[in-house]
């Protein structure tokens, strides 16, 4: 079945709303070899997304070709000259567009990223919705080479890339307590606590608090894992909270007060005495989830949509929408009308947590969530940073008079 793409803004307008400016006219320019070495940022404080300029595309419909859509996901390099670079294919939706939205990228010019207001080289994602004619060239060599041309102008969604995972902390090396030492438990030389390990069991967390994004780290994008150590002392309460690894932007205050609030079964000697003992906690805040307010509201089958959200928010762009059938009993029995689905677009631009939350009935209800799960957006983006989104959509099932 042919697939269709809705587009909700205009390329330029995506770009625009990214940034808060429009990009000028590019200038022509030679090809810049690229330094030896150079320092690549990534999504964080001081750094400004790249802003795509009007893309250059070859629009060609010949009278016979196989439709070819699809949406590539891909990462990129664009250096301070603009220049796209290290272009590598994240995922895609067919193996045979992937070479193709790489080229498309590397011939697109930018206005250069920054960082602390000065041009610099940054890290991109690039999310490219494309129409393409597959045209099949004659056999060579008993192979049959397919090469592809663009029927429409491709969408291009830019957003800062988030920094690489840092390696999780080792976790201190435990220390067994010598055979002959059974008189009391095994204390840490500094700190005077005992150590996990042989005879020492872990404390176990009853209660804990999630840590709040700061608003800082909210308005940035900000997000990454901060390291707290703490002591747990005898009673089961967390003691002499401190920053390990720091994230900064508010977010480590943020971790020492939850964990302020968490609640421990103590560690045990021997299974029966409590004891304190040090332990460290990674905090993370990943994928700050904005949620929309309010109930349902009214979106048309034909242009599914969201409701208003903040500035700095931009809200999903659907780029693949399928359209959920009619079942043979809702037909036989003349059903009309709509239900309506809660969905979560997570930030790879998925839907997640399709759920009936008003029916219309069974089986149409059915065939509207299978539908949804179907769909396929440029993710949300708060200041240029993939975020998940909820909302809530009414499918409406109508019979033709």
């Amino acid at each position: 079945m042919r697939r269709e793409f809705g587009f909700a803004l205009p390329l330029l307008l995506l770009a625009a709303l990214a940034t808060g400016q429009q990009p000028g006219t590019p200038t022509p320019r030679p090809a810049l070899a690229q330094p030896p070495s150079v320092t690549v940022h990534y999504a964080g404080p001081g750094v400004t997304a790249p802003e795509l300029y009007p893309p250059t595309v070859s629009i060609s419909v010949p009278r016979r070709c196989i439709d070819l859509d699809g949406v590539v996901k891909l990462s990129a390099l664009v250096d301070e000259n603009g220049v796209p670079r290290d272009i590598q294919t994240l995922q895609s939706d067919d193996a045979r567009l992937s070479d193709f939205a790489a080229a498309l990228i590397a011939e697109q010019r930018f206005k250069p990223g920054a960082y602390n207001n000065s041009p610099a080289a940054v890290a991109i994602a690039v999310i490219a919705a494309l129409h393409t004619c597959a045209l099949s060239t004659k056999k060579k060599f008993a192979e049959e080479n397919t090469s592809l041309t663009l029927r429409s102008h491709p969408f291009l969604g830019v957003a800062l890339l988030a920094p690489p995972s840092a390696p999780p902390t080792p976790p201190p090396p435990a220390s067994t307590p010598a055979p002959t030492d059974r008189s009391g438990p095994s204390p840490d030389s500094t700190s005077g606590t005992c150590k996990i390990g042989a005879n020492i069991s872990a404390p176990v967390v009853l209660h804990s608090v999630e840590a709040e994004f700061s608003d800082e780290a909210r308005r940035a994008g900000y997000q990454g894992v901060c390291v707290i150590s703490l002591i747990v002392d005898a009673e089961g309460n967390p003691q002499n909270i401190r920053v390990v690894r720091a994230l900064g932007m508010g977010l480590d205050e943020n971790a020492i007060e939850a964990i302020r609030q968490y609640k421990f079964k103590p560690a045990l000697k021997d299974g029966t005495t409590p004891v304190p003992v040090m332990i460290t906690i990674e905090v993370a805040f990943r994928g700050y989830h904005w949620k929309k307010p309010g109930g349902p509201a009214p979106v048309p089958i034909d242009a599914p949509g969201f409701d208003t959200v903040p500035a700095n928010v931009l809200p999903p762009n659907l780029l693949n929408y399928v359209k959920p059938k009619y079942s043979h009993y809702g037909q036989k029995n003349r059903i009309s009308g709509e239900c309506v689905i809660d969905l979560t677009v997570d930030i790879e631009g998925i839907p997640q947590n399709v759920h009936v939350v008003t029916s219309l009935e069974p089986s149409l209800d059915e065939n509207a969530v299978e539908a949804v799960k179907k769909w396929r957006y440029a993710p949300a983006m708060i200041n240029g940073i993939p975020t998940r989104f909820e909302s809530t959509v009414k499918i409406k099932f109508v019979l033709p008079q």
